[in-house]
């Protein structure tokens, strides 16, 4: 029927206006009462969430949730980006090797702990150590976003905890790949884990040198056009040309 495809054709257009509407209400909640935005984002998603309102027999307004999760890994990306941006490695390595003592003894602890409220729970050892390595991993977006906001992101604790995020973002890529391996065959192999980490390591040594030899040389190149436009869509493919290599 031509009005279901019309229906169908703004689904995703309603679900924006319903998630903006939601959003825009606990914004400004949140802005009244002087706490980071982020959070009211973070409300908003759970209410009009696929998950929350069914619990109360109430039907979620949001329909097309596969675009919508797509659309937020996208947003996920040029959030890390841009951020990426205005912090640059330059300043992550002014940490020194201290980020890297702080960030393996807090991941270290926090596993052990989730580790002993697992056991005390009477989890199995397996669960147990799933609930460790879910406590010993922040978000980086979420925390970035914060001390941007807040205005600290450039001062001397915005850096120490930048900087271990980042180490906590390196383990975090290697207790995903070990945890799926253990729920999959049921165990990690030390070859998995040595092949794993050569990986990782090999990207993080190409990613470092196109971002100081390759990128600024990019960047500094298409300047020259005095576009906005050229400069943004090249910078673009920097972005997500890094990120598929990452996916690969």
């Amino acid at each position: 029927m031509p009005g279901a495809e019309i229906s169908q054709e703004f689904a995703l257009v309603r679900d924006f206006a319903i998630i903006m509407a939601v959003a825009g209400v606990t914004i400004v909640i949140f802005r009244k009462l002087n706490q980071p935005p982020i959070l009211g984002y973070i409300l908003a998603g759970l209410i009009v969430g696929p998950f929350t309102l069914p619990l109360f027999g109430i039907k979620s307004p949001v329909t097309n949730v596969h675009s919508i999760r797509l659309l937020a890994d996208l947003g996920l990306v040029l959030l890390l980006f841009g951020l990426g941006l205005e912090f640059g490695w330059q300043r992550i390595r002014q940490m020194g090797i201290r980020v890297i003592l702080i960030g393996a003894i807090e991941i270290s602890l926090m596993i052990a702990i989730g580790f002993e409220v697992g056991t005390l729970l009477g989890w199995s050892v397996k669960e147990a150590v799933f609930l460790g390595a879910a406590l010993s991993i922040s978000s980086s977006a979420i925390i970035i976003k914060v001390l941007h906001d807040t205005g600290s992101l450039f001062k001397p604790h915005g850096k120490l905890i930048v900087g271990i995020l980042v180490v906590e973002d390196f383990a975090a890529v290697l207790l995903l790949s070990l945890l799926s391996g253990v729920i999959s065959t049921g165990s990690a192999t030390p070859g998995d884990i040595g092949g794993l980490f050569v990986k990782l390591t090999l990207f993080f040594i190409s990613a470092l040198g196109l971002g100081a030899l390759f990128a600024p040389r990019i960047v500094n190149f298409v300047a020259k056009f005095q576009s906005h436009e050229t400069l943004l869509i090249v910078s673009l493919a920097l972005c997500f040309g890094l990120a598929l290599l990452a996916e690969q």
